[in-house]
């Protein structure tokens, strides 16, 4: 294909290539009439023949058509299409943040990937509702934004389901579209395929995220390809041994080799993905669909064979038996694994910090200023009890270490100016209040906490603890205050994983 840099598409510049694959290639522009980045994706059509010319032209059309019609926050739409010179091209919007490909090769917290993928199997199920099948899911194909939200994109491979319309002399048989590694068995054999295809594809997705390696490797795409229809799923915990054994048996469900043994649509897919993050498997159910996650492992037989009707292989090239699961039709406990208890070791590591904090605060003090040293003890102790509670996965991403460290510094420049003008213990006491509220707020909105309540009540507490805390020597005394904080805190989030 010629190379298009500094050429124009009708309104849109090409300025750089980002990226290209076997059918298109994905230019960034710049759509000169309504000034703004875009990513424009050229289908090759060089090995076309004239005779196939033509209607692979049309096909594109009315594909372009269907395909801008899919309107969904987690799909990258589809926002204008057209041709130059024989050349089709679809026009979306740009997205900087880059794909899911650039951030594998090794393996990410089961939590994270959950989470990365619920939006994409909502995308996908809403996809199918409108009567398309991707046909082509995997990492390079979900787009990243800059605020970290996931974004499926590259649905020009897909099959329009269209039961008017006879497609498949247009298709051919579509054995060869779609990638190796991330192919079901029938789409390789080149039998039907719906929306259970696209699940089997996503689960290799989550399968590399959470093992950090694609499950069938060869020195060829065909060999792959054999591997996918002929050889069992290597058992995921091979690579990932601390894999909770509900996420495990989840892919193991996903990939199964026959479609009618998995989930039946990806909404039941990103249902189990969601039930699984927040540990409610059979207890409780935050989703609509209400049928227990581990019902959807067939609760009769939840073990491999049982959930699939297929061996696995162990890692050492054996075959394991399948053995009953214990499961009844009454509800189940959630998996244990499931569920992060944060631990009490954590208020220790507090009290260090802040034991650490008020060092710096005083040397600052003594040697800048009380205002500045102030602030930066209350700087130190946002984030030193906001980082501990990311690690505990009480918070779920640096932006929150970074409002609670700002919230504290204020709080704690707050508590000096009003010290200051009445009494430094009032002062100090309005400090914990202003921080433990802080905490406890981004910790509601981060939904590690289920109400007001816990607010108040840890904020009630905080408060009790810098009373008990300015009664004593005052440097042990804020240790001793900041230790009774982070109990307070840790024993909340306990509870609430307990109601989980």
């Amino acid at each position: 294909m010629e190379n298009l840099l500094g050429q124009s598409l009708g309104r849109y510049h090409i300025l750089e290539r980002l990226g290209e694959g076997g059918m298109a290639i994905v230019y960034k522009a710049y759509d000169t009439r309504l000034e703004r980045d875009v990513a424009v994706k050229v289908i090759r059509t060089e090995k076309l023949t004239l005779e196939t010319m033509g209607r692979t032209l049309k096909r594109f059309e009315r594909e372009a058509k269907a395909l801008a019609k899919l309107t969904h926050p987690n799909i990258v739409a589809i926002t204008d299409y057209g041709e130059h010179d024989e050349k089709p091209y679809l026009v979306m919007p740009y997205l900087p943040g880059g794909t899911l490909k650039q951030r594998l090769g090794k393996s990410m917290p089961w939590e994270d990937s959950v989470c990365l993928l619920i939006p994409i199997a909502r995308a996908l199920h809403y996809a199918h509702q409108q009567g398309v099948i991707h046909r082509d899911v995997k990492p390079s194909n979900i787009l990243i934004t800059q605020s970290g939200e996931p974004m499926l994109t590259d649905f020009g491979v897909a099959k329009i389901l269209l039961a008017d319309e006879e497609t498949t002399d247009l298709t051919s048989t579509g054995m060869g579209v779609g990638t190796p590694e991330y192919m079901s068995p029938e789409q390789f054999q080149g039998q039907g395929v719906d929306a259970r295809t696209d699940v089997y594809s996503l689960g290799v997705v989550l399968y590399e995220m959470l093992t950090g390696r694609k499950p069938y490797q060869a020195d060829t795409p065909m060999a792959v390809l054999v591997k996918q229809v002929t050889e069992p799923l290597p058992r995921p915990k091979s690579f990932a041994p601390n894999l909770p054994d509900a996420v495990e048996k989840m892919l193991l469900k996903t990939l199964a080799k026959e479609k009618e043994n998995r989930f039946h649509n990806a909404q039941a897919f990103g249902d189990t993905l969601e039930e699984t993050l927040l540990g409610t498997i059979g207890k409780k159910q935050p989703v609509k669909n209400k049928t227990s996650a581990v019902s959807r492992f067939d609760t009769q037989d939840t073990r491999i064979q049982e959930a699939t009707g297929e061996t696995f292989d162990q890692g050492n090239g054996t075959k394991a038996a399948s053995q009953k699961a214990k499961a009844s039709n009454s509800e189940i406990a959630p998996d244990a694994e499931t569920i992060i208890y944060p631990r009490w070791i954590a208020v220790l590591l507090i009290a260090i910090g802040w034991a650490i904090g008020i060092l710096i605060g005083v040397v600052i003090g003594l040697t800048i200023g009380w205002t500045i040293g102030w602030a930066t003890i209350g700087a130190i102790y946002g984030f030193i009890t906001s980082f501990i509670l990311l690690e505990e996965k009480a918070l779920s991403s640096w932006r929150d270490v970074i409002a609670i460290t700002i919230g504290w510094t204020i709080g704690w420049t707050i508590g000096w100016t009003i010290g200051g003008a009445t009494n430094e213990s009032i002062g100090v006491v309005i400090s914990g209040a202003i921080g433990g509220f802080i905490t406890a707020f981004v910790l509601l909105k981060e939904k590690a906490l289920s109400s007001w309540r816990d607010v108040v009540t840890i904020t009630i507490g905080w408060v009790f603890g810098w009373i008990i805390g300015v009664t004593i020597n005052e440097p042990i005394g804020l240790v001793i205050s900041g230790a009774i904080g982070g109990a307070i805190i840790i024993w909340h989030l306990r509870e609430e994983r307990k109601h989980l």
